[in-house]
């Protein structure tokens, strides 16, 4: 779990919870997304897009932090909905004080135990077509790969600095075909 934090940089201190905020009013959907019963990242871009000149400054703040939020680190397996307790956080600005890499995690690894005991059929492996799905914030995930699997640098990553925040020091660019990650997961001919 620290492991966790120390790759993402997010806070993992604090007591609150994200469905803490499912009780609480949310200004932004009232004002903003009164017309539709569910949020997607579609219509908060549509509010981005179309603000008024003389929208307040702290509104057009949060609607870009939930722009930016939403999509990246809530990845789900549904059509994006933008959670409303996550619009009730911004909403509030207890950003700051918000524990992101607790809620982070427990979701993470909640769906990579999910994506590990279901797994691929032996159909798929042998079609090349297996796959995980990864939800939560998955990219934590993988730039630990990174950094437990040296032969990746170079192949699969492009280490670019080291930083703090350990999520910001790699960069990757390259679509790797699943033979070539195999061999190199595995030490084989290709490394």
């Amino acid at each position: 779990m620290q492991e966790f934090y120390l790759v993402t940089g997010l806070s993992s201190t604090g007591t609150e919870t994200i469905s803490k905020f499912r009780r609480i009013r949310c200004v932004l959907k009232d004002k903003y997304f009164i017309h539709v019963k569910n949020v997607y990242p579609k219509n908060v871009e549509q509010v981005w897009k179309n603000f008024p000149s003389n929208t307040k400054d702290k509104e057009v703040v949060k609607i870009g932090i939930l722009l930016l939020i939403s999509p990246y680190l809530f990845t789900t397996p549904y059509p994006k909905q933008v959670p409303e307790n996550l619009m009730s956080i911004i909403d509030s600005f207890d950003l700051d004080k918000f524990p992101w890499g607790q809620e982070l995690f427990t979701m993470t690894f909640s769906h990579v135990k999910v994506a590990l005991s279901k797994g691929p059929t032996l159909e798929e492996k042998l079609k090349g077509l297996a796959m995980y799905r990864l939800y939560g914030f998955p990219m934590a995930f993988q730039i630990w790969i990174y950094e437990s699997i040296p032969s990746l640098v170079g192949v699969v990553c492009k280490r670019v600095c080291q930083s703090q925040s350990r999520i910001l020091n790699w960069n990757t660019d390259i679509h790797v075909k699943s033979s070539l990650r195999e061999n190199i997961a595995l030490g084989g001919p290709d490394v």
